[in-house]
């Protein structure tokens, strides 16, 4: 099924539980329209929560890449002023 079809789908359903829950007292729900910037927005979340274990790998690859540029930085700038870093801490 398409997105868009997806979509009214959902709609359909969530109009038909509240009419279902409150009965008389809701005709009918507006339509909701969102703005092209809200759901250009949105799209990188609604890929997130359809593939959370993909998102959580690639944060923690991220992570690990910033550690090993920040320790290669460290190693480089105390080279420069003259310390073995990697000398002194294994002694």
């Amino acid at each position: 099924m398409a997105d868009q079809a997806l979509d009214n789908l959902a709609r359909q359903v969530m109009l038909d539980a509240a009419r279902l829950e409150y009965g008389s007292l809701i005709e009918k729900l507006p339509e909701l329209d969102f703005s092209p910037e809200f759901e250009r927005k949105m799209k990188p979340l609604i890929r997130q929560a359809d593939h959370p274990a993909q998102h959580r790998l690639l944060r923690t690859g991220r992570l690990i890449a910033a550690l090993a540029a920040l320790l290669l930085l460290l190693t480089v700038a105390t080279a420069a002023a003259g310390y073995d870093l990697w000398r002194r801490m294994a002694e």
